[in-house]
């Protein structure tokens, strides 16, 4: 469902359906850390309602900061053993999720729990760690909330791909404590989209169409390149599963794509991002 990197760039974590973290566990709604560090050889578990939906790590891996399918944003305090903070977050059912590079800032797009077949707003919710909105954006439809993918290329920077070809960027303003339009949608490539990753000069944006990588010049909108990952065929008419997850490293510059079969695929590219 999602990857974290630890700060030095040596150990991935995946999130699966388990919401575990770390190994394999036939525990179901739990996270499950490991605690091997050369003196002790264990593990902490703490129970979590539903799947890990985004997750990121924080304070040299001290901390996991995590949206959970319960409708809520944890930050989970390993040396601790419990958690430090847990907010609500608007609607109940979570399509996109994003965690600002140094965790001071969260977005979901979600729909309201209470009514969903009538005519209830799909809404993109921007918010900081103690639960105050920045931003609430209206999607026209269900089709293009659905559709839609977000990132933080940076803190100050959020944008938001739609199924319809736009890309929308908003700047947070610090001295208003929001977030502000940065100049008109720009018009790129149709969706929808499955996963979204930035470099951190945001000069480009990968996005995941099925099992297609996508490079997006981040200021015309235009697609520099296209990589097909022919890894994981199944034998016969269908495929093995599509990118699920994205994430960049720079050194070695790579982008990582998290299939849904539980493959990761490591994809090198250059500082021009070719």
């Amino acid at each position: 469902m999602c990857l974290a990197f630890s700060q030095d760039g040596q150990h991935v974590y995946a999130a699966g359906n388990l919401a575990d973290f770390g190994r394999t566990t036939e525990l179901d709604g739990a996270i499950r850390v490991s605690l091997k560090d050369g003196r002790a050889d264990g593990f902490v578990e703490f129970p979590v309602i539903g799947t890990i939906k985004k997750m990121t790590i924080v304070n040299n891996d001290a901390r996991f900061i995590y949206f959970s399918a319960s409708k809520e944003l944890l930050t989970l305090d390993i040396g601790a053993k419990e958690f430090a903070r847990r907010t609500r977050v608007y609607g109940g059912f979570m399509k996109s999720t994003a965690i600002s590079p140094k965790s001071r800032h969260f977005a979901v797009t979600s729909q309201n729990e209470r009514n969903r077949q009538s005519a209830e707003p799909c809404r993109l919710t921007a918010f900081t760690q103690d639960g105050k909105q920045t931003l609430s954006y209206e999607f026209s439809g269900e089709k293009e909330y659905r559709g839609a993918v977000m990132c933080f290329p940076t803190d100050e920077q959020l944008v938001l791909c739609l199924p319809t070809g736009k890309m929308l960027k908003w700047k947070y303003a610090q001295d208003r404590q929001r977030w502000e339009a940065q100049g008109e949608p720009l018009t790129t490539v149709n969706g929808p989209f499955s996963a979204i990753a930035s470099s951190n000069e945001v000069r480009v944006l990968w996005l995941a169409q099925d099992r297609t990588l996508l490079e997006i010049d981040a200021k015309s909108g235009e697609v520099n390149q296209k990589i097909d990952l022919e890894i994981g065929k199944r034998s016969g008419r269908s495929q093995s599963e599509p990118i699920e997850c994205l994430t960049l490293i720079d050194k070695p510059s790579l982008v990582v794509a998290g299939l849904q079969d539980g493959r990761i695929a490591l994809v090198p590219i250059t500082q021009a991002g070719k």
